[in-house]
């Protein structure tokens, strides 16, 4: 499979089309927000250990799009990964963890967009 370069016109119209996309694929739409009634509006905080355990689980959950797009007559394969590099690569000072209050290790994140 050949890579083709993409002229900077259409890589920005790439990139606003994976932003679209992410957006709207992890956001509401109107039919489901039209769809909720009668919803007890009391909001209960929830307990920070979850809320860190999730976080945390993420780690090990790379995001992957693989997806195609149209130009003119030309195909595009869209190929999106974000993943933790899990290197540790940073410490935390303890007064951002509302849980242990002690330092910790977090890793950072990297991106990869291929265009084909």
């Amino acid at each position: 499979m050949q890579i083709k370069t993409l002229p900077y016109s259409l890589s920005l119209v790439v990139q606003i089309i994976i932003i679209h996309f992410c957006l709207s694929n992890f956001s509401c739409s109107p039919s489901k927000t039209e769809q909720i009634k009668n919803v007890d509006t009391a909001f209960e905080s929830p307990d920070l250990e979850t809320v860190r355990k999730d976080f945390i689980a993420l780690y090990d959950r790379p995001v992957f799009i693989d997806t195609t797009i149209i130009w003119d007559t030309v195909k595009y394969r869209v190929l999106f990964r974000h993943f933790s590099r899990m290197d540790s690569s940073f410490i935390v000072p303890a007064e951002y963890n509302l849980v242990t209050k002690e330092d910790f290790a977090a890793h950072s994140f990297e991106s990869e967009l291929t265009v084909l």
